[in-house]
């Protein structure tokens, strides 16, 4: 994977993920905008794209061998995830990168 992908990632995950649990409190009140999107098959040459929640449980369901990684703090995952999923908080991703395997489709989730 390369910084590019990272960079993106991250401008996405900042704006889903870094909140406080008083931010999350706050944003509950209000509904949030949700991103639209970006239609690309499996095959895309992009680095990276959007899917929602429909789509990753069928894909799942069938047989998907993707790696789920949940980027909340350690104690946002231990109160609940989903199956099969790891955790690597979002403020270390650059660190544990050599844990993420190569070889097969990343799923980076915060809620």
């Amino acid at each position: 994977m390369s910084r590019v992908f990272w960079s993106i990632a991250s401008a996405l995950l900042l704006n889903g993920c870094a909140h406080s649990d008083s931010d999350n409190a706050q944003a509950s009140a209000q509904p949030a905008a949700r991103p639209e999107p970006v239609p690309a098959p499996l095959t895309s040459p992009e680095p990276y794209r959007l899917i929602e929640c429909p789509e990753l449980k069928q894909r799942l369901d069938a047989g998907a061998n993707w790696l789920l990684v949940d980027v909340r703090s350690t104690g946002g995952y231990r109160q609940e995830h989903l199956p099969g999923a790891v955790n690597i908080p979002f403020g270390r991703l650059d660190e544990r990168y050599s844990e993420l395997p190569k070889d097969r489709p990343l799923v980076l989730y915060c809620a």
